[in-house]
């Protein structure tokens, strides 16, 4: 009998209850990207295509030069770009190696319609409000 593994998703507070096939979809949608520390992953004024779900590590936010987060497993980035005109609002960097999980603007409306749905929209309201 083949054993089925769940899905390293599964591991982020955000996932833990999604069904398997849930898991399976977002896999199509997003690819898993390990990161080196120290790199930008999202530049402040720039055209972002790609929304990024981490994993594992460390990613700072940075707004008009100041820090205002600190993110980890299970947060997001990307969102705010993609849901409006596709420029960036903070640049976003790993301050240790990572593994972060990336679709690009074609995959994000699969993702939208997934278990993360609402997650994403509700965090991007409060970004936007913030």
């Amino acid at each position: 009998m083949k054993r089925h593994t769940r899905s390293p998703l599964a591991q982020l507070p955000l996932l833990a209850d999604a069904p398997d096939a849930v898991l399976d979809r977002l896999e199509t949608l997003m690819t898993p990207v390990t990161v080196p520390a120290g790199r930008v992953l999202v530049r402040e004024g720039a055209r972002n295509r790609q929304f990024v779900l981490v994993q594992e590590g460390t990613l700072e936010v940075v707004k008009h030069g100041a820090r205002v987060a600190e993110l980890g497993a299970g947060d997001f980035v990307g969102e705010l770009s993609l849901l409006g005109d596709g420029t960036a609002t903070a640049t976003v960097t790993t301050v240790t190696d990572a593994v972060v999980w990336v679709s690009t603007s074609a995959e994000f409306d699969g993702v939208l319609h997934s278990t993360l749905g609402t997650a994403i929209e509700a965090a991007a309201h409060d970004r936007r409000v913030a």
